[in-house]
């Protein structure tokens, strides 16, 4: 659905958006399904959180996060996964390296 890892939005002026998806997660305890993304770049960069469902087009339909649940539900996969890369990133770097 976000091919390449990104998609657009029309932004306030009805012009495409570019989005860099940076994690898509589907809840299996509430069936829905979330993307986090980020808009602009350098300090101009956005971070936003939304939940999406495909249209009849099979394009992503964005929708607002509904609740302190939904947040919690977005901020426990976020944290699971800072921390997957932080243990990936450590096991890299305690690996031996090969001699030459």
């Amino acid at each position: 659905m976000f091919e390449n890892g990104t998609f657009a939005i029309a932004g306030e002026d009805g012009k495409p958006v570019r989005c860099e998806v940076l994690f898509t997660y589907d809840c299996e305890a509430n069936g829905r399904s979330y993307v986090v993304f980020t808009v602009g770049e350098g300090d101009a960069q956005q971070l936003f959180a939304n939940r999406y469902t495909a249209n009849d087009a099979g394009e992503p339909q964005l929708w607002p996060l509904e609740d302190e649940a939904e947040y919690q539900i977005v901020r426990g996969c976020f944290e699971e996964l800072k921390t997957k890369l932080m243990e990936q990133a450590n096991e890299q770097t305690a690996e031996p390296q090969a001699e030459a």
